[in-house]
């Protein structure tokens, strides 16, 4: 990994630091790589060696599963897989299974726009809170039981399986059973939830539960191969691209918006493939010029700009990341008062805490990227420390600019407020 730290001046006179690093996926493009923003840390796992990813997360006292948190199962489409449902055989003709004109059945994708649905998923009944596709929730015993659906997954080398999903016991595990057609290999595997992570992976020649991804808490984006549907499930490609956690959202900005160290305005949205493959060119390793990505999310506000691409020879993109604010406590310092702001990212309340060397009439300014002033407050400081509390419920999610100003100086500083 490399890591080159340069400091750049903002048009708002604040200091931003942009980070130059890249992620390896391999030969072929055959890791999936984990990127944590903020440190620049990276965590690298095979990504073909697996065939069906279970949610990992469950809702703490679980009394009803939403799909974002518990129910979503994928598979490993970019690889080769296909999952094709049964229309008219059950559980019960599990042993008998007739895979008679198995190529006219429903064949099932995973979307490439949420992580909270996966292939598995795309039958739920959206009128059904209860109701994820491939089954449906028990209000008694709080546990989602399957629909007796069989399922025929043909593996990337040519093999079938039969599968089915039993349950999600209180959203602690779920339980599956499949085999070859013939009834050989056949298994009943448990894959039990680990909360701090988003899935787990199943392989299903030898059986194996995997755990491969680092804690949801510690990264932002994954680069991988991944089933590109272009919002087209009929218009699919096995792509290289960046998928973003779910927990942020993306602007993809071009012309002057990408010149901009940082974006405050309202275009962002949250859908995981808006970084996707949309910087690469034609041929495909080249990389489309004037492209930027701002992201938010509780973890910071980030701007990604991709600037190179090896192709399949090596899986190295290089890009650079400028940081626009951090979660936690976001400080400045001068030589007679320095101010740390918290929480951040924000919503409806900072609390702006000021240590000043005198005592003295302050004004504190929340500002837009334009410097227009929404919120202004006039206060005295002490000498030493001083909380002042500021109610933003007002405003929108976004980047803005606090300004605290005395007569022993002033200082700005970047926050992100999100809704």
């Amino acid at each position: 990994m490399k890591r080159l730290f340069t400091a750049l001046l903002c048009t708002i006179s604040l200091y931003t630091f942009a980070q130059t690093d890249s992620v390896s996926l391999g030969a072929g493009a055959t890791n999936m790589v984990f990127y944590n923003l903020a440190n620049g840390s990276q965590t690298s796992a095979t990504n073909n060696d697996w065939h069906i990813a279970f949610a990992a997360r469950y809702i703490a006292g679980f009394t009803y599963a939403s799909t974002s948190q518990a129910a979503a199962i994928l598979i490993n489409e970019a690889y080769g897989l296909k999952l094709f449902r049964c229309p008219n055989q059950n559980l019960a003709q599990y042993a008998s299974f007739d895979t008679t004109g198995w190529e006219s059945w429903q064949q099932m994708h995973n979307p490439d726009t949420t992580w909270t649905i996966g292939a598995f998923n795309i039958n739920r009944n959206v009128n059904d809170q209860f109701n994820y596709g491939w089954g449906e929730y028990n209000q008694g015993d709080h546990n989602v039981y399957g629909d007796s659906s069989i399922y025929l997954i043909q593996l990337p080398d040519g093999s079938f399986k039969k599968f089915v999903i039993l349950s999600l016991v209180y959203d602690t595990a779920f339980n599956v059973q499949y085999a070859n057609l013939d009834g050989s290999n056949a298994s009943t595997t448990q894959i039990v939830k680990n909360n701090s992570k988003n899935f787990l992976y199943l392989n299903l020649n030898t059986n194996t539960v995997m755990d491969k991804e680092p804690a949801l808490a510690d990264w932002d984006f994954v680069a991988l191969r991944y089933n590109n549907t272009v919002y087209d499930s009929t218009n699919l490609t096995q792509d290289v691209g960046i998928l973003t956690k779910d927990a942020n959202s993306v602007y993809a900005a071009s012309g002057s918006d990408a010149q901009q160290s940082c974006y405050g305005g309202s275009n962002y949205a949250n859908e995981i493939n808006l970084i996707g493959k949309s910087w690469m060119g034609t041929p495909g390793d080249t990389v489309i010029p004037g492209l930027a990505y701002f992201l938010s999310g509780p973890d910071g506000s980030y701007k990604i700009t991709i600037t190179g691409f090896d192709g399949a020879t090596t899986g190295v993109i290089d890009f650079t990341v400028g940081i626009c604010a951090q979660s936690g406590i976001s400080q400045i310092n001068a030589s007679n008062m320095d101010i740390s702001i918290y929480p951040v990212p924000a919503s409806d309340q900072i609390n702006v805490r000021v240590n000043s060397s005198e005592e003295s009439n302050t004004v504190i300014q929340l500002l837009d990227m334009s410097g227009r002033v929404l919120i202004s407050q006039n206060t005295n400081t002490s000498t030493g420390e001083n909380n002042f509390p500021m109610n933003i419920a007002s405003v929108q999610s976004g980047n803005y600019i606090v300004s605290v100003s005395s007569a022993i100086g002033k200082i700005n500083t970047l926050i992100s407020v999100v809704k």
